[in-house]
């Protein structure tokens, strides 16, 4: 948490800690009132969840998030503030939730109660049929996307391995069904993708992130696609 009030930060540091605790998960959080000196520090520690005031001195959260997206860190944002109009320009920082100080303990009741749900959906693992009569049992949160070539169909895991399902077991349109409650959005008859690994959807084209890979975006899909990835990241945030 980064918030130049150390009265402030010291009664919602106890609140959040409580409300965590509420979901059955035990946290560390550390403060900081020097915007300066957060930086710093976030280019040696890595966070979970990062809490940005946007009123303070030397730098401003908005500022701060723009130096963590240039950085390339994706980590899931939350910027706190009594500034109301300053919402829309939190977007493009792809920011989890805007907790406004005058709705504060409503606004973090729900970020939290959604934040708990998305970690629990990452650790969900589904059983994946393969060839010879093998299983695989694989995170949900550790498959980018399925592809297929023909009427064979691949997933690539978060380390850029891919695996072919078992022949004649599965099809895009039955994936869809399975997988699109878990995060994962239609992109084109050839690929679904998990929301959570995208980048960047422009133009025709989906980019994914921590790889190189890109894919085509039916011309027919686009505003769906759009669409749901917007509603996925309004309620489950990038994790």
């Amino acid at each position: 948490m980064c918030d130049d009030e150390i009265m402030f930060l010291q009664t919602y540091q106890k609140k959040v800690s409580e409300l965590f605790q509420e979901h059955n998960i035990d946290c560390k959080i550390d403060t900081y009132t020097d915007a300066r000196r957060f930086l710093e520090h976030c280019e040696k520690t890595s966070y979970d969840l990062i809490f940005l005031d946007i009123d303070m001195p030397e730098l401003s959260g908005i500022q701060l998030a723009s130096k963590f997206r240039d950085n390339g860190l994706d980590t899931t944002l939350v910027f706190v503030s009594s500034h109301d109009d300053f919402v829309f320009e939190t977007f493009r920082y792809n920011a989890y939730r805007f907790v406004r100080k005058n709705k504060l303990l409503s606004d973090t009741q729900e970020m939290i109660s959604s934040f708990c749900a998305a970690l629990k959906m990452k650790s969900v693992i589904v059983r994946l049929d393969l060839d010879q009569q093998r299983t695989l049992e694989q995170k949900v949160s550790g498959i980018a996307y399925f592809y297929s070539i023909r009427h064979d169909i691949y997933f690539v895991t978060a380390q850029k391995e891919s695996i072919r399902l078992a022949m004649h077991t599965y099809t895009m349109n039955e994936l869809e069904k399975q997988f699109t409650e878990k995060g994962f959005i239609r992109v084109h008859r050839s690929y679904l993708v998990n929301y959570a690994w995208i980048l960047q959807i422009k133009g025709d084209q989906v980019y994914l992130k921590n790889c190189q890979d890109k894919m085509p975006l039916s011309r027919g899909r686009s505003e769906e696609v759009k669409l749901q990835y917007q509603r996925l990241i309004r309620e489950e945030g990038v994790l």
